[in-house]
């Protein structure tokens, strides 16, 4: 019996192992389950206090052979899926996985719930007669960033003033304005120093403070029209100008898709010259 019990002891622990392969049920259940980002990016945002359910909008055109979707947030931040996919699914999931990722480690204008940073703002939009020292070197990013976005009806614009202007407007922002706020301000600003409206305000003689005011109040719908009929008027005048400011923001949409950033502005700068060119013709 001792030999016996020896004998099975070196079979099972002292001879040659074996693997326990899974059965084709448990792989399709356990082992491939494909993973819902929809839902993942959905409920990260229901989770907040503030309770975002149904705030995710999902857009998916059909372009040269595959399905690109444009998931936007709750904050106004929108992603794309990085590769084009032959299903419609595979691209809102891929779209949303990008989001997912932002939502998660982005920064803290995904976080908030009340803009306890936007002090931060304030103070640096005070320091307007330091915009080129480096002083304050996150904020002039920012607006640094928002002034290299010309359009070729904005080349001749006074990059200074236009800097001031975005510094003040930030700066008189709402002390307890949210990220999502503050990110449509930004977005606001980026298309009205692009479209070269500053520089029309100005021969308007309206004021910082104006400016401010009217823009606290606009929606950005209602902006991306006002830039549409600018556009095709601009056509009328200038045939041609549309498609090639088109074919830059189009190339600008598609580097920040492959890179899997945030492509709000180039998005809007894309949808409102397509909405002029289809005014003109």
């Amino acid at each position: 019996m001792l030999k016996f019990m020896k004998k099975n002891i070196a079979k099972h622990f002292g001879g040659k192992q074996t693997r326990v392969q899974p059965s084709d049920s448990e792989k399709n259940q356990i082992f491939y389950r494909p993973v819902d980002y929809m839902d993942m990016l959905e409920q990260f945002w229901t989770s907040k206090p503030n309770n975002y359910q149904g705030l995710i909008v999902y857009e998916t055109t059909f372009v040269q052979g595959g399905y690109t979707s444009f998931v936007t947030l709750p904050t106004g931040h929108c992603f794309a899926n990085p590769q084009r996919c032959r299903n419609a699914l595979n691209s809102r999931q891929f779209a949303a996985r990008v989001a997912l990722i932002h939502s998660m480690f982005g920064g803290h204008i995904f976080h908030e719930q009340n803009g306890n940073n936007s002090s931060n703002v304030n103070q640096k939009g005070n320091n307007v007669n330091n915009k080129f020292s480096g002083h304050d070197e996150s904020f002039d990013s920012t607006l640094e960033e928002i002034i290299q976005n010309q359009s070729v009806s904005n080349i001749k614009c006074d990059k200074e003033e236009s800097f001031e202007a975005m510094s003040y407007v930030l700066s008189s922002s709402r002390s307890n304005s949210s990220g999502a706020e503050r990110f449509h301000m930004l977005l606001k600003l980026h298309l009205m120093h692009w479209n070269g409206s500053f520089r029309k305000l100005k021969s308007m003689r309206y004021t910082k403070q104006q400016i401010a005011r009217d823009l606290t109040h606009l929606p950005v719908e209602q902006l991306t029209e006002f830039m549409t009929l600018e556009w095709s008027m601009r056509e009328q005048k200038q045939p041609g100008v549309i498609c090639l400011e088109l074919a830059r923001c189009q190339r600008q949409l598609f580097k920040a898709t492959k890179d899997q950033q945030n492509v709000r502005v180039a998005k809007e700068k894309c949808l409102i010259l397509i909405s002029a060119l289809d005014l003109v013709q």
